[in-house]
């Protein structure tokens, strides 16, 4: 493969770090924030020896599990837009692209397992970019949101004793 796409920081979220340590996986909560919160993905196509290559390229997103590397096979529980509201005909222009992804459902439902996105170009639409290697978000575990009361009971500990 000549050209790699690259996604910078393996995706950039809004997570808990405490609990990313615990799971080995960055812990997202898909609803605190509302509908708007995504994992940012700023893609960029390189060659070999890491240097950007202004070229166009059309790609696709999936969801896989982060152990396993399978895919999943609901493919619908993950929404993909651009800055711009797109959905459909992502493509890389003059080798950069920022997209908006959400996941939509917990991991709870996956067996707790995490998943990864994965970016790869879109062959069918455009054979000619078989020579672009895909690329893995870091691992994500997702998660509705935190639990009030296990929050309340870590406040009442961090209070001081009268």
């Amino acid at each position: 493969m000549a050209l790699q796409l690259q996604i910078e920081q393996g995706g950039i979220l809004e997570h808990d770090a405490a609990e990313s340590k615990k799971q080995g996986a960055a812990v997202w909560y898909k609803d605190e924030g509302g509908q708007h919160k995504c994992i940012l993905l700023k893609l960029s196509l390189n060659d070999s020896t890491g240097k950007k290559v202004k070229k166009d390229v059309k790609v696709k997103c999936a969801l896989r599990y982060a152990d396993t590397g399978k895919i999943v096979e609901n493919q619908s529980i993950l929404r993909v837009w651009t800055e711009d509201g797109r959905k459909r005909g992502l493509a890389l222009k003059g080798g950069l692209l920022t997209v908006k992804a959400r996941v939509e459902d917990v991991s709870k439902n996956h067996q707790g397992q995490s998943f990864r996105i994965e970016v790869a170009p879109d062959v069918d639409e455009s054979p000619a970019d078989c020579d672009v290697a895909p690329s893995l978000t870091m691992a994500v575990s997702v998660r509705s949101k935190r639990n009030k009361r296990r929050k309340a009971q870590s406040a009442a500990r961090d209070e001081p004793s009268p």
